[in-house]
């Protein structure tokens, strides 16, 4: 998984978008600019309706396996927000993270790696639709210095 987070300037991690990334053809990488394909979830682990490609080709099932996007739902993905958010506040000043994270037979998030630059914003907004949602402004009178 890549979640992206942020900590805001109260110092709460926000988590801003979860996406799923797979490979494809046999292949095990996921990266997108090398054919994997990758699809937003939510917060209760439901993946979205279909997965892209980066010239965005839409699959509704996994081109291999065959298996439904829409009736999907990932079990942990509380357990991989938690994770997330500890290691989040242990790197304070790399506020936007994007992190790669596995979850292994048992359900238990491992962190692959942390991504402070160049997390990529097309995977995630793709996927989820603008990166900061509801917040755009918010964080944006931040930047600009505007309150």
């Amino acid at each position: 998984m890549r979640i992206m987070s942020i900590i805001d300037k109260t110092g709460e991690v926000i988590i801003l978008s979860r996406s799923l990334r797979m490979g494809t053809g046999g292949g095990r990488l996921d990266n997108a600019h090398s054919g994997g394909i990758f699809i937003g979830l939510d917060e209760n682990g439901r993946l979205k309706e279909y997965a892209l490609t980066l010239n965005g080709t839409k699959y509704y099932k996994h081109p291999d396996t065959g298996i439904i996007f829409k009736n999907v739902v990932l079990p942990s993905v509380s357990l991989v927000d938690e994770a997330v958010k500890k290691c989040a506040i242990r790197v304070p000043a790399f506020r936007i993270v994007a992190w790669d994270i596995i979850v292994d037979s048992k359900y238990e998030p491992t962190m692959i790696e942390a991504n402070f630059f160049c997390a990529g914003l097309d995977v995630p907004q793709l996927n989820n639709g603008p990166l900061f949602g509801d917040r755009t402004k918010e964080f944006l009178d931040e930047v600009y210095g505007q309150q």
